[in-house]
């Protein structure tokens, strides 16, 4: 029942704020600060260390990736998401549309994974139509609970977590 995923096109006014925010990669930033705001935007959604939601991936595999990769993860997370991740809306007999990620599928049931909520069990025979939505579920807009310095202090922590207590 699951359709492939599709991406959607690159939003030009995701990259605008990726160059806006592009020179929080020179600014010196503080980890114990980072590891705030990485718990308040973060953990609700992806874990680290063992804490926090598994409803994006586990973030000790992004430790090795580029600063300036890591800035677009956080600002266009759309731009790039792997399968496992992208999000699908899933069009109820009721009327109903639950967007989330395909968590599991039998030959009879899909549970959907959501942030903020636990995992949902639907029968196949109540899901009438599962459409690809072209994105991630982590939303646009990060820009706008971060400053610069904020970012910057953001990924110090994400790059040595460990150095935290």
């Amino acid at each position: 029942m699951r359709p492939a995923p599709v991406l959607a096109a690159p939003a030009a006014d995701r990259q605008r704020v990726v160059e806006q925010y592009r020179p929080a990669l020179q600014l010196a930033g503080d980890q114990v600060q980072g590891a705030t705001h990485f718990a308040r935007l973060c953990l609700p959604c992806h874990s680290l260390q063992g804490q926090g939601q598994r409803v994006g991936p586990d973030l000790m595999g992004i430790l090795a990736r580029p600063l300036e990769a890591l800035l677009v993860d956080i600002l266009d997370p759309s731009r790039q998401v792997a399968p496992d991740y992208a999000a699908y809306e899933f069009q109820l007999e009721d009327g109903e549309t639950v967007t989330g990620l395909f968590a599991s599928e039998s030959a009879t049931r899909i549970t959907v994974r959501r942030p903020g909520s636990p995992d949902e069990n639907f029968a196949k025979s109540r899901v009438r139509a599962v459409k690809p939505t072209g994105r991630s579920l982590m939303p646009d807009g990060m820009e706008t609970a971060l400053s610069p310095q904020q970012l910057a202090d953001l990924l110090a922590f994400l790059r040595e977590p460990d150095r935290v207590p």
